[in-house]
């Protein structure tokens, strides 16, 4: 049965015709041993309209051909050596060494730091010294000075990032259009959520392109919380469970290495429910010093980060409504400190969202942006201040210093993700601003339950 193409989804393919596919080939087949993102791009390049038994084929003699099991790394290097060349899929990443002048590759499944690297190919794919692009690349091995060159290479992800691009596509679609176009990047469908819906799943994207923001989401099981943070965003970690220790979170003392706080754009606090945190009064003590000023130190270390937060969790709900009006009940008691929650910038009502149950109904069927090129607009649109719009346009009447920044900052996130281009109307300012001082009120309305000290407020503003 053919789908339909609607006009939002045929104008999207001709305004972001090399990084917009069918994201329902991705989610209908993963390849193992891969990324999503990685795996999501060769299913669209090998199965162009469905997903086939020849392209699995295809697909298959390709990962079996040029993508090695750890364990053959010597097979392949001696290999390289009798040959003189070799083709691997990997992960490359180039680094520079300042004091020789050098350029030099990482090819992670043979395990070598040293191999060198076209200028030519470093000129095109920029991103190798950023994060490492998959792709496939040429080998040969210099019989003369014994090392391993890369000759060629085909990128597998995105290996070069034009923002503005993006952001100037943005003026081509109208908002709901523009909404359809962001869930349907993110595996779901947009024709079974209403825009409310649409607006609530987008706002768990603010972490992700908003520095220093923290987040809260408690709803139903199944309805998607973390995924985002799971297969979109390789710049965002999860801690599911279990227990967190000072040296994870923040630096190792041990090994010298900074924490998950340091090296991630957003860590996101899974079942925060059955969350320990090891060292309690020092772990609770960095974590609010740290929502409040982006700063924590340890030891002789002091690390400043623009990491995101957001706490995840499950909350008993009956006919879409929590079941309890307090819901920080459902937190751990040692986490039941207004001093800590006060931090939260914003509460996602995530029992407003329906479960995803149905593939052929909550996923995706439409063309969406490729899974590695959204991952990094999100990461660099949190390089652009938007708190401005906010600023310049809203006065604060009834809020403290606390409730102005909280809804600033969530607010420039939805704006961010809505209007990347900066045009907008005045009524989709207030729209974003609405929703960050609903989701402000909110905390402000647990507080005052869980602590008489804070009072019972109403939140206003109005537009200079």
């Amino acid at each position: 049965m053919q789908k339909i193409e609607l006009e939002w989804e045929e104008k999207f393919k001709n305004i972001y015709p090399t990084v917009a596919i069918d994201k329902s080939l991705g989610l209908q087949q993963e390849v193992k041993r891969l990324p999503r993102y990685v795996s999501e791009w060769i299913v669209a390049k090998f199965c162009e309209d469905e997903v086939t038994e020849e392209c699995l084929n295809k697909i298959s003699l390709l990962v079996s051909k040029y993508l090695p099991e750890k364990r053959e790394r010597e097979k392949i290097k001696h290999e390289l050596i009798e040959s003189g060349g070799y083709t691997l899929i990997d992960e490359f990443r180039a680094r520079t060494d300042v004091d020789k002048g050098v350029n030099y590759l990482e090819i992670p499944s043979l395990d070598v730091r040293n191999a060198r690297v076209k200028e030519s190919i470093l000129k095109k794919h920029e991103m190798l010294f950023v994060s490492g692009v998959w792709g496939v690349g040429v080998l040969k091995y210099n019989y003369k000075d014994k090392k391993i060159y890369l000759q060629k290479f085909e990128p597998i992800q995105i290996s070069k990032l034009d923002f503005e691009v993006f952001a100037d596509g943005r003026y081509e679609f109208n908002l709901e259009e523009w909404l359809n176009i962001l869930i349907s990047s993110i595996g779901l469908n947009p024709e079974v959520y209403s825009q409310r819906s649409k607006l609530v799943l987008i706002s768990r994207m603010i972490p992700l392109v908003e520095g220093n923001v923290n987040l809260i989401e408690l709803g139903p099981k199944g309805t998607g919380k973390t995924y985002l943070f799971r297969h979109i965003s390789y710049h965002s970690r999860v801690i599911s469970g279990g227990t967190i220790t000072p040296p994870v979170l923040f630096y190792n003392l041990m090994t010298k290495t900074p924490g998950l706080l340091a090296i991630n754009d957003c860590v996101a606090f899974d079942e925060i429910e059955n969350t320990k945190f090891q060292n309690l009064e020092e772990t609770l003590g960095k974590l609010k010093d740290f929502m409040e000023s982006g700063i924590y130190d340890r030891g002789i270390h002091k690390v400043q980060s623009s990491a995101s937060t957001i706490f995840i969790g499950n909350l008993p709900t009956k006919e879409g409504k929590p079941v309890n009006p307090y819901y920080f009940d459902t937190l751990p008691e040692y986490l039941q400190v207004s001093a800590l929650l006060d931090r939260l910038n914003g509460f996602i009502p995530g029992w407003e969202l329906s479960r995803i149950q149905k593939s052929e109904t909550h996923l995706t069927p439409y063309y969406g942006f490729a899974a590695d090129y959204f991952c990094e607009i999100l990461h660099t649109l949190r390089n652009y201040n938007f708190e401005r719009y906010i600023k310049q346009n809203i006065r604060f009447l009834e809020a403290d210093k606390r409730d102005e920044q909280s809804i600033t900052k969530v607010a420039s996130g939805m704006m961010k993700l809505l209007f990347p281009d900066g045009f907008y109307k005045k009524e989709e300012l207030k729209m974003c601003v609405d929703l960050a001082v609903e989701y402000r009120q909110r905390i402000v309305d647990q507080l005052h339950l869980m602590d008489a000290e804070y009072k019972d407020k109403k939140i206003t503003y109005e537009f200079r």
